[in-house]
């Protein structure tokens, strides 16, 4: 019972990080080198 509840707590925890930022229109507009790398890929 206390490895499910632990597991649980793990899982929660790992839902409730920091996703990392997507990149928006605006921000790529500002920056044109970052736009040309992600067309470059």
């Amino acid at each position: 019972m206390n490895k499910i509840m632990l597991f649980l707590l793990v899982v929660i925890l790992t839902a409730c990080g920091k996703s990392q930022p997507s990149e928006t229109v605006e921000s790529l507009a500002g920056n044109p080198e970052r736009l040309k790398e992600l067309r470059e890929q």
